[in-house]
């Protein structure tokens, strides 16, 4: 019954993504990206080497992401780890970038970004998920109203028993994703020394911060903390 609601929505979204893509709005919007990949705006550091630019640039992303997971709180929110998730976006890009100059140490950095990434993807994933279903459990969504009101109807005891139980499922894998941010960002910040960040001091400090943090938090409630 879950599955189907998905599926509705998904159904719903889907049309207002496609009547979206086909109004004026869109095509402009392609038409200044044509524009702009046909005639880009070069600055006058575009005559220096390429990787003179980039590392710098990639350093100071880095440098942004280390000061920014500095700033987290012992057991962060999953609110505060998506925004480290698109600061951890950001430096893998640039880390990438710099890896095909022939940036020594650049390669192992993007990758373990990219892991770091990609968890704390899973893990606002099991967010929004988390969010869906208790939208579920009080509310028809726009795309399934009737067949959701149609089933509470006719087994609603079922019914929410299903949404609970996927919902405890959802919070048991995103207990698992946070407990894996600190060994994942003790990776990145060697990857980081590796190729002398200048924010490794940051990172370094907050290696020894999630560390004791993840000894410590060891409660439901830290396990648990949504947003």
């Amino acid at each position: 019954a879950v599955v189907a609601l998905v599926e509705r929505d998904r159904a719903f979204s889907f049309e207002v993504l496609l009547a979206e893509m086909e109004s004026q709005s869109y095509v402009e919007l392609l038409e200044r990206v044509a524009a702009f990949v046909s005639s880009p705006p070069f600055r006058k550091s575009a005559a220096r080497s390429a990787i003179e630019v980039i590392e710098p640039a990639a350093l100071n992303a880095f440098s942004a992401l280390a000061a920014a997971v500095g700033g987290l709180e012992p057991v962060p929110t999953d609110a505060a780890l998506h925004e480290i998730r698109i600061r951890a976006k950001r430096a893998r890009y640039a880390a990438q970038i710099a890896s095909t100059q022939g940036g020594d140490g650049y390669d192992v950095l993007a990758k373990r970004l990219a892991k770091l990434q990609d968890t704390l993807g899973l893990l606002n994933d099991g967010s929004r998920a988390t969010a869906w279903l208790a939208n579920l459990r009080s509310a028809p969504t726009k795309g399934a109203a009737a067949a959701h009101v149609a089933l509470m109807r006719s087994c609603p005891v079922p019914f929410l028993s299903g949404v609970d139980l996927l919902t405890a499922r959802e919070h048991l894998g995103m207990a698992a994703l946070r407990s894996c941010f600190a060994e994942l960002w003790t990776r990145v910040a060697e990857a980081a020394e590796a190729v002398g960040s200048p924010g490794y001091e940051k990172a370094r400090s907050m290696r020894a911060r999630t560390s004791s943090s993840r000894r410590s938090s060891t409660s439901s409630d830290a396990m648990f903390s949504v947003t």
